[in-house]
């Protein structure tokens, strides 16, 4: 009986901490943003898809895979698939601010902003329409 009250107790706190177990699902798509935010870091574009393309699958409707797939896709020249992702990071990321930023003029801005301005700045580009 005192197993059974220490096992709830148990899970609600770790519910109110925010610390409930995930499902696989969610938490492998986190692993496999983290590996793909990290190789785009690092200029490793082609990880950096696959591993984003991965994310994606698990997590279709997160803005900050969605930018980074439009950023790591128009640094590999796939500039509709770019195109696409950026829109749907757009749609997605009104009120997402990312914690983490490759450049600091880019803190404070949402994650529909940054994937606008990096849609616009593909646009103007000399060779925006290969």
């Amino acid at each position: 009986m005192a197993l059974r009250r220490w096992a709830a107790l148990s899970s609600c706190l770790m519910a109110l901490a925010g610390c409930y177990p995930q499902s696989s699902d969610v938490v492998r798509g986190h692993d496999a943003f983290q590996r793909g935010f990290t190789a785009l870091r690092r200029h490793e574009d082609e990880t950096a898809e696959r591993y984003l393309d991965l994310a994606a699958s698990y997590m279709p409707d997160d803005p900050f895979v969605q930018l980074d797939l439009g950023v790591v896709r128009q640094r590999l020249g796939k500039l509709d698939q770019a195109r696409e992702a950026y829109a749907r990071a757009i749609e997605l990321g009104k009120g997402a601010e990312p914690r983490q930023v490759t450049d600091p003029a880019y803190t404070g801005q949402s994650v529909a902003q940054l994937a606008a301005e990096d849609l616009a700045s593909m646009d103007q580009a000399p060779d925006a329409t290969k």
